[in-house]
């Protein structure tokens, strides 16, 4: 099993534009996005999330917040485990929904802690090598929103070696050591947009997953900014050489039917040579269908 394959092995979701948005990536036990029906779906595994990543404050993103927040705190579940919650500074419809859950839940068992920040923001994920990269994204005329990276630290060997033999490399290596070789870089293991505009390429650059909204099947079906559309995020995605890419946030004015065709035509105008996976509106929690 790939790499790519292996995340999207460990990832469950589900996205209905202007109802819900929420994905679960297991090993990291990260929610990014917080819609509602995450409790429903994910029963008493709720309780393995210990961060949520908020892109911004619409509702289709955030309204399952206080049920999840409840269900952890009177579930059966090990309630007193910490959550923290992340979100973009100065976010008004979040800092409401804030004060609001302070009120009907003022005293969690659990640890609770909510952290404002900016699109420059690592967040340690506790583990050696392995954080939360921020990004801005292009969503709303005023205010920050923002996707989330997993990225890992990794070492490789400098343009300058890298067709050397192994015996040299092993030579070079004794003599003046694996660090003389080698140099540092970030690898993208999930980039996460939110709602967007087509990403910058360069903040996805790699990634083995790539999730990216695709909104409309047609451009000129836009009726609002902030969203892309199919052939902007698989032309993102291969811009920025991704090793796959999974299209959520389908408005729900298409039917099966015309979104796969369409996916499918800019599968081909794009020449798209990456696996490509998405979720269908009005389809199964967690169902990911794969295009190719």
């Amino acid at each position: 099993m790939s790499l790519h394959e292996n995340i999207l092995a460990n990832l469950e979701g589900f996205s209905l534009a202007k109802y819900s948005t929420w994905f679960f990536y297991g090993p990291d036990r990260l929610l990014f996005d917080c819609g509602e029906g995450v409790s429903t779906t994910m029963g008493n595994r709720i309780y393995a999330v210990e961060r949520i990543l908020l892109s911004h404050g619409h509702g289709a993103h955030v309204a399952g917040l206080p049920g999840f927040l409840y269900s952890r705190a009177s579930s059966m579940g090990d309630t007193s485990k910490p959550l923290a919650i992340y979100f973009p500074r100065g976010d008004g419809m979040i800092g409401k929904l804030r004060r609001y859950i302070e009120q009907i839940l003022p005293n969690p068992p659990f640890q609770l802690t909510w952290h404002e920040i900016d699109d420059s923001a690592e967040i340690d994920l506790g583990v050696p090598d392995r954080l939360i990269r921020c990004f801005k994204t292009d969503h709303l005329p005023r205010g920050l929103t923002l996707g989330y990276a997993i990225v890992e630290r990794r070492n490789r060997l400098k343009p300058e070696f890298a067709n050397l033999a192994q015996a040299e490399i092993v030579r070079i290596v004794r003599e003046k050591g694996r660090e003389h070789l080698t140099a540092e870089y970030a690898k993208n293991l999930v980039v996460y947009s939110g709602d967007s505009s087509a990403l910058a390429p360069r903040v996805a650059e790699e990634a083995e997953v790539l999730l990216h909204e695709a909104t409309f099947l047609d451009a000129t079906e836009r009726d609002q900014g902030g969203h892309a559309t199919v052939a902007e995020a698989l032309r993102t995605a291969v811009e920025a050489g991704a090793r796959s890419v999974l299209l959520f946030h389908l408005s729900t004015r298409y039917q099966r039917k015309a979104a796969k065709e369409a996916i499918e035509k800019a599968i081909q105008d794009e020449r798209v040579s990456i696996p490509v996976y998405y979720t269908f509106p009005r389809g199964l929690p967690t169902h990911f269908v794969k295009v190719q």
